[in-house]
């Protein structure tokens, strides 16, 4: 079973999405098609992004990925 997200608010104009745990993988179909999503930036714990995890995020303009990160799905970011 997956972290919950227990906030999802803005800082500095930025997104901030946080979780109840720390998380290591943003699932398959994490944020499919979630246009409201501008910036991000993920946590150091992440190793893993799943197949389709930020597919159609077309509004997506800037993302951080942590050099934790080994595996990256296949369509992760397709659309964006």
């Amino acid at each position: 079973m997956g972290a919950a997200v227990v906030s999802n608010t803005y800082a500095n104009g930025v997104g901030v999405i946080v979780f109840d745990r720390e998380i290591t993988e943003i699932g398959e179909d994490a944020f499919y098609n979630r246009n409201y999503l501008k910036s991000i930036s993920l946590p150091d714990s992440v190793t893993e992004i799943g197949y389709s995890a930020f597919y159609g995020c077309n509004s997506l303009t800037s993302i951080t990925i942590p050099d934790s990160v080994t595996v990256i799905g296949g369509y992760a970011f397709y659309y964006c």
